[in-house]
């Protein structure tokens, strides 16, 4: 159960990490 969630939310950090990086590129 805890292992689902660390990947879950791994998952969305990573996704959010990458929109920060293509706006930052963006702008």
């Amino acid at each position: 159960m805890r292992t689902k969630y660390i990947f879950v939310v791994g998952g969305v950090m990573s996704g959010v990490g990458k929109g920060v990086t293509s706006a930052s590129v963006a702008n």
